[in-house]
């Protein structure tokens, strides 16, 4: 195993060697420019990289030709997935050494259906980038890795590239607690270290499953587990962690851009940005200037790479806040998921949707949850509930002092919180659409 891992990963740099080392040459600056943040010559690449972008775009673009000369990043336009997708022409360079492109896409399962085509440079970028988190998270090219994720007839790799790439498909579609079993002992037989990445609503599986002390956990010598597409419980963070005895941090990134920012092993919450392939801006809900340090806005990206469909301050329909660490370094401080699955207090303010997780975190029979806001006052909470609950008026109240003691919250008890089709689980609802614009409150 150890062999066919080695192998992997020298036939994988061979062929990059043969084609002129691009990948290798992206991973040389994605490690230079994060991990130097504040040097000359990381600033100094950044900004090229961004200006070699926007006069691209202004002379290829047909969307973007009325700012021919402008190398201001703030006097281009916010835009978003629907405009481009209404008018793929408008956005599409039209340089004609960009011929060949990388089709990726993604589903719709919580927004709009939504494709775009990335050059050649951009798909090495992105496996660079891939490459450089992995080893952040300490698993190395070639390793085993378990992807926990709906697999179907359209994303599912085929098993030739699954070989390759060493990669395990672990469908989530029933994941009960006999087939969380059956998978665990995959893992114990397994003796070598391996990494997993998977949609954080399969860890919440898994920690509820451990956190009921029917199952006598085996040596799973795991690397890590990188959590994706979805916020990730701080208490399935600590169960799993306590259980397995392995790292679970969270990820962010989306599948038409690429890995935007990756925790620190161990850390609850800041999120090393990247800065290399990225260029990110927190803006205000109700206009397109800068929120303040730390203020929770919406995140906007320019994706520094993508030459074939420039993305040029792209609201990706995200709310986080950035702050500057120990090292002065930029960094996610939140990463909030999207503005329509935040909720409204009785008072017309947002609010974070972390609130929802740290009410539920005290109420250990609550297995699965989805908080839904029906109108301006009225709320609604679907639990699963393992063991006998008497708690519900507790959980009232703990959800009024956040919403508002006037607010009119019901509990339902559901068997199970539906996955979506892409296997993502939808925490937050909100079924009420507030007109006038409104600052969020941070919890």
């Amino acid at each position: 195993m150890k062999l066919l891992e080695h192998a992997r990963n020298k036939s994988f740099w061979l062929l990059d060697f043969l084609k002129g080392s691009p990948i290798r040459k992206h991973l040389i600056d994605i490690t230079y420019v994060n991990e130097n943040y504040n040097s000359t010559k990381s600033l100094e690449l950044r900004k090229q990289a961004l200006e070699n972008l926007l006069d691209h775009t202004s002379y290829t673009v047909p969307f973007y030709h009325k700012y021919k000369g402008i190398t201001q990043l703030d006097q281009f336009p916010v835009i978003n997935k629907l405009q481009i997708k209404e008018d793929y022409n408008a956005f599409t360079s039209t340089d004609p050494k960009l011929k060949r492109k990388h089709k990726v896409a993604t589903s719709g399962s919580t927004g709009i259906p939504f494709k775009l085509y990335q050059d050649h440079q951009k798909r090495y970028r992105n496996i660079a980038d891939t490459i450089y988190f992995a080893r952040k998270a300490d698993v190395s090219l070639g390793m085993k890795v378990f992807f926990l994720r709906v697999w179907t007839r359209i994303n599912k790799k085929n098993p030739l590239t699954a070989w390759m790439q060493n990669v395990k498909m672990q469908d989530i579609a029933n994941f009960n607690d006999r087939e969380i079993t059956k998978f665990l002992n995959v893992l114990a037989k397994n003796k070598f270290k391996k990494g997993i990445w998977a949609y954080a609503s399969s860890l919440d599986n898994i920690a509820t499953y451990l956190d009921k002390g029917a199952y006598t956990i085996p040596k799973v010598n795991i690397a890590s587990m990188v959590a994706c597409s979805e916020y990730l419980n701080d208490k399935t963070k600590s169960i799993i962690e306590t259980h397995l005895k392995t790292p679970v941090i969270s990820r962010y990134s989306n599948a038409e851009n690429g890995i935007f920012a990756q925790q620190k092993f161990y850390s609850n919450t800041n999120f090393d940005i990247n800065w290399a392939s990225y260029y990110f801006e927190i803006l205000k809900f109700d206009e397109d200037t800068p929120a303040s340090p730390g203020e929770l806005g919406r995140v906007v990206i320019t994706d520094l790479f993508n030459y074939y469909i420039p993305i040029i301050r792209y609201d990706i329909g995200d709310v986080g806040s950035i702050i500057l660490d120990e090292e002065n370094k930029p960094v996610f401080a939140h990463i909030e998921g999207r503005k329509q699955d935040l909720i409204y207090n009785t008072q017309g303010e947002l609010l974070s949707s972390y609130i929802v997780s740290k009410v539920i975190n005290h109420f250990n029979q609550i297995t699965q949850y989805q908080f839904v806001q029906e109108g301006e006052k009225d709320y609604l909470l679907n639990i699963n509930i393992n063991d006998p609950f008497n708690n519900e008026e507790e959980l009232i109240q703990s959800v009024k002092n956040y919403v508002g003691e006037d607010g009119k919250v019901k509990v339902a008890y559901v068997e199970e919180v539906p996955l979506l089709a892409s296997g993502k689980r939808q925490r937050v609802v909100n079924n009420y659409t507030k007109k006038e614009s409104v600052e969020i409150e941070n919890v």
